[in-house]
């Protein structure tokens, strides 16, 4: 069995430059798959070969990660950022359907505020290892307790 290179694709969106992997035909249920911190799209590789038969798959690089544009984030804006990124990408593809989305890390975060804030966009929602709700760090327990007064963080947020 030969294997080929999936190959980066780009589009301008209303937002950034967005670099993406494809893999699948466009007539199939749309799958967006968002990576983690410190990560790439190249990271769903594996996935978008094995789904290709059944999904189109995309896996777009997020914003400051890989070969998207890196443009300034506002912190203010917790996760929208990158989600609003990710709903200008579908829009500039012309998704005319929910899409199924999948994250891991960091892009399950991404993928919870991408539901929160786009619920007709999203027709399902799977979540790997996501971060937790309150953040990167500084909480703990399922009440997002802080781990100390000034909200200091310890490493990633624990439930």
């Amino acid at each position: 069995m030969t294997l080929t290179t999936l190959q980066p694709e780009s589009i301008q969106t209303d937002r950034l430059h967005v670099s993406y992997l494809s893999a699948g035909s466009a007539e199939n249920p749309p799958l967006l798959l968002i990576h983690g911190n410190v990560s790439a799209n190249l990271f769903w590789d594996d996935t978008l070969r094995a789904l290709s038969e059944d999904y189109w798959v995309l896996a777009p690089d997020l914003r400051g990660y890989g070969q998207t544009e890196a443009l300034p984030i506002d912190a203010t804006r917790g996760l929208r950022d990158w989600s609003d990124d990710l709903k200008s990408f579908l829009d500039a593809l012309g998704m005319s359907q929910p899409v199924h989305v999948l994250g891991w890390s960091l892009g399950a975060g991404i993928a919870m505020q991408l539901a929160i804030d786009q619920p007709a966009a999203v027709r399902s929602l799977v979540l790997m290892s996501p971060l937790s709700p309150y953040g990167f760090g500084g909480t703990k327990d399922d009440y997002g307790t802080p781990c100390y007064d000034n909200y200091a963080g310890s490493g990633g947020g624990t439930a």
